[in-house]
């Protein structure tokens, strides 16, 4: 059974108004809302004329034709639906009055889904979104290119709420790098495969 006001679909369309929706409750404090799309998963919706294919160049692990232009334009229309979702629900915090008290964390789980990427370990296949968005330090736009994985983001609010942090947690808190005060806090990070790209007989 699902609770009242969760979506049928994890399509943006249902999803992002659902959690407007919940902003709007308001909801209980503190509060969790976890927020999925299926946004920039296969299949992908068709280009759209925002989206030419002539000038969706294809990355770098696969061949520059006609098709893979046709693809990436198709996840491009895709990616922008979640943006667009996205924004709805960003937008729906700032209107709630929770924005400036909110800590928003955009992430994704592997690479994208093109041969060679996902599922892969590789940069194309490990690399992911991550994007930080609340009070100091999370503001300001703040861009780095250091090694991070998403284990380091719990020691990162913990020491962020001055929490202490349990111990077996694994990671390392990014806060240095939010501080300005370190370049890199990892020399190293570790990732696998799982059974998401099992082969089946």
């Amino acid at each position: 059974m699902m609770a009242k006001g969760t979506p049928a679909s994890n399509q943006a369309g249902e999803v992002a108004p659902a959690a407007v929706q919940f902003l709007q409750g308001p909801p209980p404090q503190p509060f969790f809302l976890s927020v999925g799309f299926t946004e920039t998963h296969r299949p992908y919706p068709l280009a759209t004329e925002r989206e030419d294919p002539r000038c969706a160049r294809p990355p770098v692990t696969l061949p520059d034709t006609p098709d893979t232009r046709q693809d990436m334009a198709n996840f491009e229309a895709s990616a922008r639906r979640l943006d667009d979702a996205v924004g709805t629900v960003l937008r729906g915090l700032e209107a709630s009055g929770l924005a400036a008290n909110t800590l928003v964390v955009c992430t994704t789980d592997h690479g994208i889904a093109f041969p060679g990427m996902k599922c892969t370990l590789t940069d194309h296949g490990i690399g992911v979104l991550l994007i930080v968005r609340g009070p100091e330090p999370f503001s300001g736009g703040k861009v780095s290119d250091a090694l991070a994985s998403q284990v380091d983001l719990f020691p990162t609010l913990c020491e962020w709420l001055c929490l202490p942090p349990p111990a077996w947690l694994q990671g390392k808190s990014l806060m240095p790098l939010l501080r300005g005060s370190a370049a890199e806090v990892n020399d190293e990070i570790f990732a696998q495969v799982n059974y998401h790209a099992a082969y089946r007989k």
